[in-house]
């Protein structure tokens, strides 16, 4: 009994060793997948289609399944698959229709439909960490899980980039490796989570600001070391060409931009003659030429901006006497003035904002007391209150952040 009893206890070891090699080639085999979907190498909702389909067949094979009505049969019809993408979502979609022909033409029809009913996704990429480097990897925020996902790898690690979205792909222009400042743009495919190069900037330029207006890119400012810029350059995605316009009223870096009512409007920044700026200035796409608009309230460089509807909203930043802000603004297009709204639970500049289902989100950033930030606010429009939202999983600030549909 003895021996016997040893022999139970060497076994139980075996097998305990043996469930931990297991779990750890798990662990190994996950990071190798998020290595490779990072790299853009693999797509994760395509591997994990051909798994579902191969273990699939093997449960069918073992056991005989048989039926008249097969899972396609049934989502092809319109209520059901419209059912079903409302509440499962893009994503989820577009895996179906990856994975089965006969869903492809149903998709594309439902597909505006559903994109009028979800709220979107939050990309938010580059900057720089806690330890001051510069950033190539980006983060997918679900708003209406509080969750986040990594994405692929930015083509270039970028600090103080600028970024709009155009014809659903998200452009990032120019920026500052830690080195060197970059004239490259490069746009991001969310539908095939790929990176893909465009034509890059005339004019190498960091700490700019971006927006698009009547189906074109605008990049605006910004500069190189010690020369701030007025430059105004725009994209047309049709002829793949960059053009020089008409240069901004003042010299601007570390401004903030947004479209309000179809204009492109910078506000406050910083240039050679004050440390922050209350200015504000607007682009006539018309007349093609740029008009002031109303100072803001408080003076501001390095700050956050988002608009919805015929509001601007620009959060936080850097003072006129170099303080750290936590004040927040809003500009009304229809009475071009500007009024105080709730102040953030944080004093943060460099930080990225976006509104998505009618809240003000501000990502990151940093503070004298605190160094950079991973926190997040959200701010109801409804309540008019900030409260904390899920911590992102890296610490950024000069990141960039933009609303996009998956």
């Amino acid at each position: 009994m003895e021996a016997l009893s040893h022999q139970v206890e060497k076994l139980k070891e075996d097998v305990s060793r043996l469930q931990n090699q297991v779990t750890k080639r798990n662990e190994e085999f996950t990071i190798l997948l998020e290595c490779l979907a990072d790299m853009g190498v693999l797509r994760l909702a395509t591997f994990r289609a051909r798994m579902h389909r191969r273990h699939f067949a093997e449960l069918w094979a073992a056991h005989g399944f048989n039926a008249e009505v097969c899972l396609s049969k049934v989502l092809c019809a319109h209520d059901i698959y419209l059912s079903v993408g409302l509440y499962t979502g893009l994503a989820a979609v577009r895996t179906c229709k990856a994975v089965c022909r006969c869903l492809c033409e149903l998709t594309t029809t439902l597909m505006p439909t559903i994109k009028s009913h979800k709220p979107g996704y939050v990309w938010i990429g580059g900057g720089v960490n806690g330890d001051q480097q510069v950033l190539d990897t980006a983060n997918c925020f679900d708003p209406t899980t509080g969750s986040w996902q990594g994405l692929p790898r930015m083509m270039n690690r970028r600090d103080c980039a600028c970024a709009a979205v155009l014809h659903e792909k998200l452009y990032v222009c120019g920026g500052y490796t830690g080195t060197s400042i970059l004239s490259c743009v490069d746009a991001f495919n969310p539908s095939t989570s790929t990176w893909e190069v465009m034509p890059a900037l005339p004019t190498p330029r960091a700490a700019a600001v971006a927006g698009t207006v009547t189906g074109k890119l605008y990049v605006c400012g910004g500069g190189i070391p010690t020369q701030y810029s007025d430059t105004v350059e725009r994209f047309d995605p049709v002829a793949l060409a960059w053009e020089g316009i008409f240069p901004m009223v003042e010299k601007r870096v570390h401004a903030v931009a947004a479209v309000v009512g179809g204009r492109l409007i910078v506000c406050g920044g910083s240039n050679e003659e004050v440390s922050s700026m209350s200015s504000v200035e607007f682009h006539d796409p018309v007349a093609l030429v740029w008009q002031m608009l109303p100072s803001m309230l408080e003076s501001r460089a390095y700050s956050a901006a988002a608009a919805v509807g015929t509001s601007l909203y620009v959060c936080g930043g850097i003072g006129s006497v170099g303080q750290d802000l936590s004040s927040v603004e809003r500009f009304d297009a229809y009475s071009e003035s500007w009024d105080l709204f709730p102040r953030m639970l944080m004093k943060r500049h460099s930080a990225s904002a976006v509104v998505v289902s009618n809240k003000l989100y501000i990502f990151g950033g940093c503070n004298r007391h605190d160094g950079i930030l991973n926190s997040v606010e959200c701010l109801s429009m409804g309540l008019l209150s900030w409260t904390a939202s899920s911590l992102m999983p890296d610490r950024r600030a000069g990141a960039v952040a933009l609303v996009t549909l998956w």
